[in-house]
């Protein structure tokens, strides 16, 4: 696939950019039992299959069906601790391979984050905002991933065609958003979903690691 005309790119956050899988997973168990429903919280390889944007289809999947809002406060308690953070990191050759890109592209993000949680990742060095156009999270759209509207937002804050953006993340959701804006899109195999079930989805490419994305435009 040629990239050539790319102008923006869009890059899911959580295992795309950054490691917070077994975090995740760990807060979402914590989660579950704190409950006491006696429901058994799904095992890590199934939770990394079955995760989307929309988290709460997880809770669903065991039986779970709170309502989304208590759930949502439950996991904030736990996710808005400063020591939270401390178990994430970005992907090797990530910070550097941005770096690079930002000098040719407008790089942008769409993530199911609320953006509490990102100002505490972007204040403990998590991330750097400052290498990117537009972050798009949670509270700023009625549908998550793989409905458009994040990236249809992000479209229209920088007045860019779809033809001109690519969608980069590491869960079918990611590919499907993508698909459904009218983008490119590129799957990274390094986060949640398989590399099957990505290549089921029939992303333009695939790549393996930062490096590899690097080579597709640089």
């Amino acid at each position: 696939m040629n990239f050539d005309g790319i102008k923006v790119i869009i890059f899911d956050l959580g295992g795309t950019i950054v490691d917070d899988r077994e975090v995740l997973h760990n807060t979402y168990c914590r989660v579950v039992n704190s409950l006491g429903t006696g429901k058994m919280p799904l095992e890590r390889k199934e939770f990394d299959r079955l995760f989307t944007a929309n988290w709460i289809e997880l809770y669903h999947r065991i039986g779970i069906n709170e309502d989304p809002q208590k759930l949502i406060r439950m996991f904030k308690q736990i996710s808005l601790q400063p020591d939270y953070y401390t178990n994430i990191k970005t992907y090797p050759g990530a910070k550097e391979v941005l770096q690079k890109l930002r000098h040719k592209f407008r790089l942008t993000i769409a993530t199911s984050l609320r953006m509490d949680e990102l100002n505490l990742l972007c204040t403990t060095g998590v991330i750097d905002p400052l290498l990117f156009d537009e972050i798009v999270a949670h509270d700023h759209v009625t549908n998550l991933k793989p409905h458009p509207e994040p990236l249809e937002l992000i479209m229209k804050k920088l007045d860019i065609a779809a033809s001109d953006c690519v969608m980069i993340g590491d869960t079918v959701s990611d590919i499907m958003a993508g698909k459904n804006a009218g983008s490119k899109t590129i799957a990274v195999t390094w986060g949640t979903n398989s590399a099957e079930d990505l290549k089921r989805a029939k992303p333009d490419a695939v790549v393996n690691s930062w490096q590899e994305l690097e080579k597709l435009f640089l």
